[in-house]
C-alpha cells in the first residue's frame, strides 16, 4: 500500500516477514521468511498514526519517533533484502535534526514519482501545516517550497489525520475524518487538495467551488484509503455512519455502511459510478448502543429490563415488555423510561433495579461527575408501576470509590430498599429517606477491604434479614444482618460465612451473585480470578465458584467451573442451575453434573457475543439478556421444550407465472379459499422451517419477508435469511418489509450442515419489466429446470431441517 495507510508493526526495531505470491513464507528472506532490522539507534518507537510506504524497488520507508519527551523523529529506509539502505541519509535513516526541523514530525507520507517522499506535518495549528519533499537519498528537495519545505498557510487547511498519495506528478491529500454537516443537510464533508510537483495548489478535491467530499444522508464519514482508479481518477473508500449519539466530548455511531467516492481525472465527481453520482454504497445492519444489566419478571409475566446506552446520550434506563416480548405502551414513553441526560451524566456503570410489592421500582446506578467523569457518584430514582418518575425520591447514597462502578440494590417485601456500594450497607424507606431502625442512621459498615468491595451483591431474606456477598483476598464472604442491622451471630462465624479460596484483586475481574433458596439457604456464585497455588509460585485462573450454604451459614456443597470469568448463574425452579459462559448455556443438576442433553459437552450455543443478565419467569422459562453484533438482545428459552418443524408450502399462479411460499396455516387456507385472487394452486412441493408456534432451535435465524410496494415494486414476495441483504432491501423503496416470515438455518459459504437440506433460489430476471419473482425449492431437478427456462440460479438461500 504505497500511501502509508497500513498499520505499523508493534515492536521496535522492526521485524519483517515476506510472503510469496502464493501466501507462503519466503524462505529466501532472512530466517524462515522473517528478518529483524538491526543498526537502528535506541530509544525510538513507531509513530502512532503513521504506517509505512512501499518503495519502487520493493523496500520500505518506516517512521519512528523518540520515546522520550522533546525527542525528534526518524525516517528509516529498508532494502528489499530487509537491511538498512546505506544510500539513504546516515546509513539508512534520517532524523529531524538532519532535515533541520527536529520538532516537525511528519503525520502522513506518500511516494514521489522518483522514489522519494512527500511528508505532511500538522502541529495542531493550521498555520503550522507544511509539506516536505525528499529525494530518494533522504535529503530535502530544495527546488520545492523554501528549501524543501512548503508552509501551506491559508491556502488549504487539512486537519488530522490525512491520507496522501502521489498523483498526476504531484500529491493528493484528503482528510481522513470527514466532518459532520449541518443537521438540516445530513451531509458530512472532507477537504481535499491536489498539489503539483513544485508545491503549487492545482485544485481542491472535488474541483467544484466550495465542494467537499461528502455522501448525502450520512452524519459522519471516515476515509479508509486513497487510491488511483483504473480511469486515472481517485477513489476514496470510507465508513459512513448512519446515525450518531453524542455526549459532551465524543460521538458514537449506531450503524455504518461502506461508501466509495470516485473522482474523474479532472477531480469532478465521476458520473455513472456506483449509484450514478460518483458514490457507491453498500449497506450493513445498523446497531444500537443499548446494554441490559438487570432483568426482573413481574407477577403478570411482564419483563423489566434496566441498563444504559453505551458511550452515548442516555436513550433508556428502564424498559418494560409484555409477556410476548413487545414494548408495553402503558409503561413510560412507549414502553421506555428515558431519564434526563443531566440526571445520569457520565453514566456507564451498571443499572440495578428492584421492585416493591406495590409495583414501584427503585433504580440505582454507578455514575460520575467532574471533568470527563473522573469523580465517582451514584444516582438513584424511583418510578411508579406505569414508569412515571417520582420526584420526591432522592436518597443521598454513599458513592462508590470508582466512577461508573457497579452497585447492589434490592427491595424487601416490607418495602425497605437495601443498597450497597461495597463496604457500607444502607436501608431506605419507600420515600428514599434513611430507615433509622437499621444500624446507625440507616447504615452499617461491612468489613470488606479495598478493592474487593467492588464485587458485591445482596438479597433480602424472608425473616427480615439481609445477606451481602463480597470478595476478599482470602476468599468469598457472606455477611448476614438482621432487620435492625445487627450481625446474625448464629450465621457462620458471628454473622459471617467465609470460604477459603484466595481471590485476585485484578480490577474488573470478578462479580458476585447471591440468591435466597426455598429451603432458607443461600446460593453464592463468585466468578473471578482465583489464586491456584501458594507463593512464590502463585498462578491465577479464571473460575466460577458455586457454593450452597445452609440457613445457619454452613457450607453444604462447592463446585468449580474453569476457563472464564464471564460466567453468570441463576437457580431454576426444579433446583438445578442455569449457567452461562461467554456464548454457551449449561444446566447443572443439584449433584453438580451437567445436563448432557443440552448439546456437545452439555453446552447449548447462544446466538450472542456476551451474556449480561439472567431471569426466570413464573412458567420456569429462562430469560437471557446480552449482546449480538448489532444490539442488545433478550431471548427466552423453554428449557425442556420439544422443537418441531412446520411445512412451508409452495403455490404457483398460472396468470402471473409467479411462485409463492408460506408457512402460515392461516395464509395457506386463505389462498386455497381464493382470498389472494384467482390462479393460485399448490405445486405439491414444500420444505420445512420453524415458527414461534413450533419452537425455534438455536442456529435458526429469522427470515425477512418483503412484498413489492404497490405502484412502485413488483407484485411478488421476496425472502432472505441474510441480515445484511435484509437491511439493504429495507432501504429499497420498491419493497415493503412485512416482518419475520419464519425461522430457518442460514447456509455457511453456500453449503448446509449435516442433517439440513439446501433450499435453492431462482430469479426470473424480470427486473426491467418490474415483474421480479423468485422461486425457492429443495428439488435440484426443479432448480436446473428453472435455469433452462431462463431463470438465474442464485445458489443456496436457506438450509431447511429434514
Amino acid at each position: 500500500m504505497p500511501d502509508s495507510n497500513a498499520y505499523p508493526p508493534v515492536n521496535f526495531p522492526p521485524s519483517l516477514t515476506r510472503l510469496t505470491a502464493q501466501g507462503q513464507l519466503d524462505q529466501s528472506f532472512g530466517t524462515g521468511g522473517t528478518k529483524v532490522v538491526t543498526g537502528l539507534p535506541p530509544n525510538f518507537t513507531y509513530t502512532y498514526n503513521q504506517g509505512f510506504v512501499a518503495r519502487p524497488d520493493g523496500g520500505l520507508y518506516l517512521f519512528a519517533q523518540a520515546s522520550f519527551v522533546g525527542g525528534t523523529f526518524l525516517i528509516i529506509a529498508i532494502t528489499p533484502e530487509g537491511v538498512l539502505d546505506a544510500s539513504f541519509g546516515q546509513g539508512g535513516f534520517v532524523s529531524g535534526y538532519d532535515l533541520g526541523y527536529p520538532s516537525e514530525r511528519p503525520e502522513a507520507a506518500a511516494l514521489t514519482p522518483e522514489g522519494g517522499l512527500w511528508l505532511y506535518r500538522y502541529a495542531g495549528s493550521e498555520s503550522d501545516a507544511a509539506l516536505f519533499r525528499l529525494h530518494p537519498n533522504g535529503s530535502l528537495d530544495t527546488r520545492f517550497g523554501q528549501g524543501g519545505r512548503l508552509a501551506l498557510g491559508s491556502c488549504c487547511k487539512p486537519g488530522l489525520p490525512v491520507l496522501m498519495r502521489a498523483y498526476q506528478g504531484g500529491v493528493a491529500m484528503v482528510e481522513q475524518y470527514l466532518r459532520p454537516g449541518s443537521a438540516s443537510s445530513g451531509t458530512a464533508g472532507s477537504r481535499g487538495y491536489l498539489f503539483d510537483g513544485s508545491g503549487n495548489l492545482l485544485r481542491r478535491l472535488p474541483a467544484s467551488a466550495g465542494a467537499v467530499l461528502a455522501v448525502s444522508g450520512y452524519e459522519q464519514l471516515y476515509a479508509l484509503g486513497l487510491f488511483e482508479s483504473p480511469t486515472g481518477g481517485l477513489l476514496v473508500p470510507a465508513e459512513a455512519d448512519t446515525a450518531l449519539s453524542c455526549r459532551i466530548t465524543y460521538c458514537v455511531a449506531h450503524g455504518q455502511d461502506l461508501a466509495v467516492m470516485a473522482l474523474d481525472p479532472a477531480s469532478h465527481w465521476q458520473q455513472g459510478y456506483g449509484r450514478g453520482d460518483g458514490v457507491a454504497l453498500w449497506g450493513t445492519p445498523g446497531w444500537s448502543q443499548d446494554w441490559i444489566d438487570t432483568l426482573r419478571v413481574e407477577p403478570d409475566g411482564k419483563i423489566l429490563a434496566a441498563g444504559f446506552t453505551f458511550r452515548a446520550i442516555q436513550e433508556f434506563l428502564v424498559t418494560r415488555l409484555d409477556a410476548a416480548g413487545a414494548l408495553d405502551s402503558a409503561f413510560g414513553a412507549a414502553g421506555r423510561y428515558v431519564p434526563d441526560p443531566y440526571l445520569l451524566a457520565h453514566f456507564t456503570g451498571k443499572a440495578r433495579l428492584s421492585r416493591a410489592a406495590d409495583g414501584r421500582l427503585a433504580i440505582a446506578a454507578g455514575t460520575a461527575y467532574g471533568s470527563f467523569g473522573s469523580v465517582a457518584s451514584v444516582s438513584a430514582i424511583r418510578l411508579s408501576n406505569t414508569g412515571a418518575f417520582s420526584g420526591g425520591f432522592a436518597p443521598s447514597l454513599t458513592a462508590p470509590d470508582f466512577a461508573n462502578a457497579d452497585v447492589a440494590l434490592a427491595t424487601a417485601t416490607s418495602g425497605r430498599v437495601y443498597y450497597s456500594q461495597g463496604d457500607i450497607l444502607e436501608a431506605r424507606l419507600a420515600d428514599g429517606s434513611p430507615d433509622l431502625s437499621f444500624g446507625t442512621g440507616g447504615k452499617v459498615n461491612v468489613p470488606v477491604t479495598y478493592p474487593y468491595h467492588r464485587y458485591v451483591d445482596l438479597v433480602p431474606l424472608g425473616d427480615g434479614a439481609v445477606a451481602l456477598a463480597a470478595g476478599e483476598a482470602e476468599g468469598p464472604r457472606i455477611y448476614k444482618f438482621d432487620a435492625a442491622g445487627a450481625p446474625v451471630t448464629s450465621f457462620g462465624e458471628n454473622g459471617v460465612f467465609r470460604y477459603a479460596k484466595p481471590v485476585s484483586d485484578s480490577y474488573g475481574s470478578a462479580r458476585s451473585s447471591i440468591f435466597a433458596l426455598p429451603n432458607g439457604g443461600l446460593l453464592l456464585a463468585y466468578a473471578g480470578r482465583f489464586v491456584t497455588a501458594t507463593p512464590p509460585n502463585t498462578t491465577e485462573e479464571n473460575q466460577l465458584l458455586i457454593l450452597r450454604i445452609s440457613s445457619d451459614g454452613r457450607l453444604l456443597d462447592a463446585k468449580t467451573l474453569t476457563g472464564s470469568n464471564r460466567w453468570a448463574l441463576i437457580p431454576l425452579p426444579d433446583g438445578s442451575l442455569a449457567i452461562t459462559k461467554d456464548q454457551a448455556l449449561y444446566r447443572m443438576f443439584a449433584d453438580g453434573s451437567l445436563d448432557m442433553s443440552f448439546g456437545p459437552g452439555g453446552a447449548f450455543a447462544l446466538p450472542m457475543t456476551r451474556v449480561d443478565a439472567l431471569a426466570v419467569d413464573g412458567a420456569g422459562r429462562l430469560l437471557i439478556a446480552g449482546q449480538d453484533d448489532i444490539s442488545a438482545l433478550l431471548q427466552r428459552y423453554q428449557l425442556d421444550a420439544h422443537v418441531s418443524s412446520l411445512p412451508v408450502v409452495e403455490f404457483y399462479n398460472v396468470n402471473l407465472n409467479h411462485y409463492f411460499v408460506t408457512g402460515g396455516a392461516g395464509e395457506i387456507a386463505a389462498i386455497e379459499a381464493g382470498a389472494a385472487g384467482p390462479g393460485w394452486s399448490r405445486t405439491g412441493l414444500s420444505f420445512n422451517a420453524f415458527g414461534p408456534e413450533s419452537g425455534v432451535p438455536i442456529g435458526a435465524l429469522p427470515v425477512c419477508r418483503f412484498y413489492g410496494t404497490p405502484g412502485v415494486g413488483p407484485n411478488s414476495h421476496f425472502y432472505t435469511v441474510d441480515s445484511t441483504e435484509c437491511e439493504n432491501v429495507k432501504r429499497d423503496p420498491g419493497w415493503t418489509y412485512e416482518g419475520t416470515a419464519l425461522f430457518i438455518y442460514p447456509p455457511n459459504e453456500g453449503a448446509c450442515a449435516a442433517g439440513q437440506v439446501p433450499v435453492y433460489r431462482n430469479y426470473n430476471m424480470r427486473f426491467a419489466q418490474n415483474d421480479s419473482n423468485h422461486r425457492y425449492t429443495t428439488d435440484t431437478a426443479v432448480y436446473a429446470q428453472m435455469q433452462a427456462q431462463g431463470w438465474a440460479g442464485e445458489g443456496v438461500a436457506f438450509c431447511a431441517p429434514q
